[in-house]
């Protein structure tokens, strides 16, 4: 199984298995950092059906709103690969644009992300479930992403050319990039 990385920059800030006392067990999901990506989209990992959305969970439980989940606004998006169902939840989201039974396709744009629920900043809490969809069935999905080291399958020609001519170094190419490195690239490549 490959799982796309549900945000445009993968920064990963608390680990699958992690420990801490604000939780009973250990951490069940993978937290990826939502808050210095101008657009803050969240993905779809996997082709799938949304199985379950909750759009009413829209206060912060360190804020003083105890009232909804702890995942805050979230969705699950269940996908089936070699007869294996899997449960991908994406938790803490500020809107969610799908519904219930909507076919999502991997890459798709399912929200954005935010700081609802039980958060303590503005995250995406990914939960990858296996055979059953309940928190104590999720495995470390981390094993399974797609290396941000490799390009879009559009662009890999283009990116061994441009690291080949020394144009570019060959690491980070879904990174944004700035204006400044633009042109520096065009002049590497045009004054050759």
């Amino acid at each position: 199984m490959k799982l796309l990385y549900p945000t445009h920059i993968p920064y990963i800030t608390q680990h699958f298995g992690a420990k801490s006392p604000a939780y009973i067990t250990y951490h069940h999901g993978t937290d990826f950092r939502v808050w210095n990506d101008p657009k803050k989209e969240i993905l779809s990992s996997l082709d799938g059906t949304v199985v379950f959305v909750d759009s009413k969970s829209i206060g912060n439980y360190y804020q003083g709103d105890k009232s909804g989940s702890v995942y805050g606004v979230h969705c699950i998006i269940k996908s089936v690969i070699d007869s294996i169902s899997y449960f991908v939840l994406y938790g803490h989201l500020e809107n969610v644009f799908v519904n219930v039974d909507q076919k999502v396709k991997s890459g798709e744009v399912i929200g954005i992300g935010g700081n609802t629920g039980k958060s303590q900043g503005a995250h995406l809490h990914f939960e990858l479930r296996k055979d059953k969809n309940i928190y104590t069935s999720a495995i470390n999905a981390e094993q399974y992403f797609v290396s941000p080291e490799t390009p879009p399958e559009w662009a890999k020609e283009a990116w061994n050319w441009a690291t080949l001519e020394g144009i570019t170094d060959g690491t980070n190419p879904n990174d944004p990039i700035t204006r400044a490195e633009v042109i520096t690239m065009l002049h590497r490549a045009l004054t050759r």
